[in-house]
């Protein structure tokens, strides 16, 4: 049975978590920039497609990296032992930024493609 409750997997999630969350915003200030410098209408609406993407896969990251937090957390795991343990305030910290920021920049993006036509 594997266990994702060990630090590995939390540092191979941040990592990952952290990539994501960079290219979204660096995506999402393309197309801010893009508006000032007049992008193409199809390359604006390549970026914001970009950005929709790249937020659906950061919240389904970010879930599951919740949903392992939580269940080491509750002790709940492979084996038959419960014990608790102590997770930093920074990871809960950095789930809810990556959570968030996903959602938020998803929907404003949703937005903005469907009221442009």
């Amino acid at each position: 049975m594997i266990n994702l409750t060990r630090g590995k997997y939390f540092l191979f999630a941040e990592k990952v978590m952290l990539f994501l969350l960079f290219l979204l915003l660096f995506i999402f200030t393309l197309y801010l920039s893009g508006n000032f410098q007049h992008f193409l209408d199809s390359t604006q609406i390549m970026l914001l497609e970009m950005s929709v993407s790249v937020s659906v896969v950061l919240v389904i990251y970010a879930i599951a990296y919740g949903c392992v937090l939580f269940f080491s957390v509750s002790g709940i795991s492979g084996s038959r032992k419960r014990v608790r343990k102590k997770i930093p305030l920074r990871k809960y910290i950095f789930f809810l930024l990556s959570f968030l920021s996903g959602s938020l920049i998803f929907f404003i993006s949703r937005f903005i493609l469907v009221w442009t036509g």
